[in-house]
């Protein structure tokens, strides 16, 4: 009797595409920066987003004092859930970073799908074959938009040299083409289906 063949375990490969995922997020979070400080000079930008100015009135200061054998213990309870509450976000980033990133990509490769194909039956292999190639696409457009405009930044004055700026964005956006290609050949070497990958 033959041995039954599993499915390979894609963690291996999504790990380095979540580590994709996360360097487009510091590529868009290097462009918000970036044009961020244009944003502020903008008044428009400025009466939307940072409230008026109020006449604030200043109450009676309240004056707690608790012995200090509590005050203690209740900041070691506080330190413990902050300290708790840090790991379990730090742990739980990567995660939503991948998920975020799955669904940033695959959504609208899905969607996709039946307008390149006017909606006429396609079998299984080939919807899935124009899947994965839109979300290789859709990829490499959310790792080359950040990119372009970052370039762009040399039409307006910043504070960052525009050297600097194309050596960062262009290092994110190689650190971005390496995680990604390095998910796709590890799929390939471990002969992972490109629809488990995130």
């Amino acid at each position: 009797m033959m041995a039954k063949k599993t499915a390979p375990n894609p963690t291996f490969a999504n790990i380095f595409g979540g580590l994709g995922y996360a360097s487009c997020l510091l590529q868009w979070l290097w462009v918000t920066l970036l044009y961020f400080p244009l944003l502020l000079k903008n008044d428009a930008f400025k009466t939307m987003v940072i409230p008026e100015k109020s006449i604030q009135t200043t109450a009676p200061l309240i004056q707690f004092t608790m012995p200090p054998l509590i005050a203690l213990i209740v900041g070691g309870i506080i330190t413990l859930f902050v300290i708790g509450a840090t790991i379990y976000v730090l742990a739980r980033t990567p995660i939503a970073i991948a998920r975020g990133g799955k669904k940033i990509t695959h959504t609208p490769a899905d969607a996709l799908v039946p307008i390149i194909t006017h909606r006429k039956k396609v079998s299984a292999k080939k919807r899935r074959q124009l899947t994965s190639k839109l979300i290789v696409g859709i990829k490499l457009l959310l790792v080359i938009l950040p990119l372009l405009v970052s370039f762009g930044a040399y039409l307006f004055a910043t504070p960052i040299p525009y050297t600097v700026i194309c050596v960062v964005a262009g290092f994110l956006a190689c650190g971005s083409l390496v995680w990604f290609g390095a998910q796709y050949a590890a799929a390939r070497l471990l002969h992972i289906d490109t629809k488990q990958l995130i």
